[in-house]
Formats: structure tokens, C-alpha cells, sequence
């Protein structure tokens, strides 16, 4: 799961009322606060997260709709979702170790 959160600020007079529209039956993405109302010179902080369950390129858009306003902004959420593995080979032979043994630790 990667998760940024993305500001907006109001540069207008009037407080302005935000929706942010997404496909809410898709699992993988989540946008808090989807609505919300921003007074003039005030910032509103948005928190997306998107979630990849497979390695894939995964791509969802967010439509902006402003009160007051007629045209419709897009936010383009993309993200390009790795496999991680992770082995240790030792220099001096024996191949990948899936485990190691410390031993008793002391604390």
C-alpha cells in the first residue's frame, strides 16, 4: 500500500465545497476525506492510498468537482506495483539461506 496525501487550497473569496468521485467498488484505492468544504486561503489535506495485490501497473482516476464550477478536474493515480525478494548468499558457497541461526542472544 502506498499512501500521499495531496493539498488543495482555495485562492478564492468563497469557501468552495470539494467531492472527489472514484470508483468506490474497486478495493484498491481509498480517498479520505472525499468530500469537504475549504474557506478562502485555506489548505485541505486529502490522504490516497492505493493497494496492489499482484506485481502490475495500476492506474484509477479521481474526478474533482467543485461547487460553483462547470468544468470537472482529474486526478491520474498510477502507480507500477514489484515483486520483492529478498535472498542471502554467502561468498564462500552453500547457495541462498532461506534462515540463519544466531544462537542464544543475551539482552
Amino acid at each position: 500500500t502506498k499512501t500521499e496525501i495531496v493539498e488543495f487550497k482555495n485562492e478564492g473569496k468563497l469557501s468552495g465545497k470539494v467531492r472527489l468521485v472514484y470508483d468506490k467498488k474497486s478495493q484498491d484505492m481509498n480517498v479520505q476525506p472525499s468530500e469537504f468544504t475549504i474557506e478562502p486561503d485555506e489548505i485541505s489535506k486529502v490522504e490516497i492510498s492505493l493497494k496492489a495485490s499482484e506485481p502490475d501497473f495500476v492506474r484509477r482516476l479521481i474526478e474533482v468537482h467543485v461547487d460553483g464550477q462547470d468544468k470537472v478536474r482529474n486526478i491520474d493515480v498510477n502507480a507500477t506495483s514489484v515483486e520483492h525478494h529478498l535472498s542471502i548468499v554467502f561468498e564462500e558457497g552453500g547457495g541462498q539461506k532461506s534462515s540463519l541461526n544466531f544462537g542464544t542472544l543475551y539482552m
